[in-house]
């Protein structure tokens, strides 16, 4: 399956919504049916990162 999520915001669904389908959503992407490419550094290199572009979610882990 190709699926891409491009972004999203309130005013696209409710947050009733986003309550109900976020455990089936995050259970695909812990499954790896889902594709979540992402760039992890150090906390402490936030400030040197955080400005970093790519098409991967950057991620800040202590």
């Amino acid at each position: 399956m190709d699926f891409h999520l491009l972004g999203s915001g309130f005013g696209s669904f409710t947050a009733a919504e986003l309550a109900n389908d976020m455990p089936a959503l995050l259970k695909m992407i812990t499954d790896g049916k889902i594709s979540v490419p992402v760039t992890t550094y150090p906390l402490s290199q936030i400030s040197e990162k955080w400005h970093e572009s790519g098409d991967n979610r950057l991620v800040f882990l202590p």
